[in-house]
């Protein structure tokens, strides 16, 4: 009962900053040295009492990682890295629009690149563009097409 009471306590503190998945506790207490038989008891009392779960979680998640910009590969990919199920990434993600959020992008990289260097070309531009888009994780089917939209899928100087 000790070691339960000292369990629970340290997930409270972890839960205390920000909300975790049920894998990411699991993981926590099984470094700290718990067994899993314990976290998992931990685990089922935190449930059992609405502390955690994870559907809240990945809605958070997927909110919080919306407003630093990441697209959905990157969402999916930080998800699966915490332990949620292919069933919540998947519903967590689909109904999102991406569309305006890589226009936006797009169109302040391509407004700061022509302001701090007037001399790159189209095509650089164009190219950074893709990589800065790529890096927080949008599919290049819908970068390009918004690409298209913008008119920054030509080359010409």
């Amino acid at each position: 009962m000790k070691d339960f009471n000292k369990a629970l306590k340290y997930s409270f503190l972890l839960l205390k900053y920000r909300e975790r998945s049920k894998n990411e506790l699991i993981f926590r207490l099984k470094k700290k040295g718990y067994s899993f038989s314990l976290a998992k008891e931990v685990l089922n009392y935190l449930e059992d009492n609405n502390y955690i779960n994870d559907k809240k979680f990945v809605d958070s998640f997927v909110s919080y990682s919306l407003q630093k910009g990441w697209g959905p590969r990157r969402i999916d990919f930080n998800l699966k890295k915490l332990g949620i199920s292919f069933r919540f990434r998947e519903q967590a993600l689909q109904g999102q629009v991406y569309s305006d959020r890589i226009r936006e992008i797009a169109q302040k990289r391509s407004a700061y690149y022509r302001k701090i260097k007037p001399s790159l070309s189209k095509k650089l531009i164009y190219q950074r563009i893709i990589r800065v888009l790529t890096a927080k994780g949008f599919d290049y089917e819908d970068i390009f097409r918004e690409m298209q939209n913008l008119g920054l899928g030509s080359f010409e100087n």
